[in-house]
């Protein structure tokens, strides 16, 4: 299901409710209060505080994300915070009346609550495109981990340089968020006046853009991307146009 997917998003994120909502364990135990304890336990008070603490975690991930324009993230929240909630006001009734809940409710409340997760990592795919993820709270932290993450982030489209005082991978960190989303957006969608060939560079950006990236598209596997440079530093960038790719060390990060 896709909700195991939200583990990629563990290492970028390095959130603790987040770490929380998507536990495997967790996630199992709301599973089994739902489908097991709820119509058979008649203390319930142990099982509401967990019910509990998992929806504070969720509504904590979710208003920190401030994501609310994408769907995906709003649809998936509602649809598992509500089926919580319903949960949780389930188990402060009377063991008579838990017992009479038939099957079916129980595997609906299950499956929409796990439907909820599932949504919640399609919308973190998105929440990351450029033209979005200023509109959230992801941090200029997580953005760099995107960047050199391999299963959801661009080290599984691009290879990044390491090598070289502007090398790519190297100044990630120098950047700020704003020079980051531009060279996200130059990368997956750059404009076709921010693209040109010089010497086999593929060139992104223009002279008043944030930065400028020198790229080398690959025959095999992913492109390489070399450098960045800030405006301010022209002169070096100009001076590494005039040299061609193959004379460039690269080592990948």
């Amino acid at each position: 299901m896709s909700w195991e997917k939200l583990m990629n998003f563990k290492h970028i994120l390095q959130r603790a409710d987040f770490d929380y909502i998507i536990d495997e364990n967790n996630i199992d135990r709301v599973v089994q209060i739902v489908m097991e304890s709820l119509a058979v336990q008649e203390d319930t008070r142990k099982l509401q505080e967990l019910i509990f603490d998992y929806m504070n975690q969720l509504m904590s991930f979710y208003f920190w994300l401030n994501a609310r324009d994408v769907p995906d993230i709003t649809i998936g929240f509602e649809s598992a915070r509500e089926k919580l909630a319903q949960v949780h006001g389930l188990l402060k009734e009377d063991i008579a009346k838990r017992r009479s809940i038939s099957r079916n409710i129980l595997k609906g409340l299950r499956d929409d609550f796990l439907y909820g997760i599932s949504r919640l990592y399609k919308g973190l795919k998105t929440v990351f495109d450029p033209d979005l993820v200023t509109e959230s709270n992801i941090t200029k932290e997580q953005l760099v981990r995107y960047f050199l993450d391999e299963k959801e982030g661009l080290r599984g489209k691009f290879s990044f340089n390491k090598t070289g005082k502007y090398a790519f991978a190297n100044r990630l960190d120098e950047l700020t968020k704003e020079e980051l989303v531009v060279s996200e957006r130059l990368l997956l969608r750059p404009s076709d006046g921010q693209v040109r060939t010089y010497h086999h560079w593929t060139d992104l950006g223009t002279g008043r853009g944030l930065v400028r990236v020198l790229m080398h598209d690959s025959m095999f596997g992913r492109k390489k991307v070399f450098f960045v440079y800030r405006n301010s530093e022209h002169p070096d960038y100009e001076a590494q146009l005039r040299i061609p790719p193959d004379k460039v060390s690269f080592a990948a990060a």
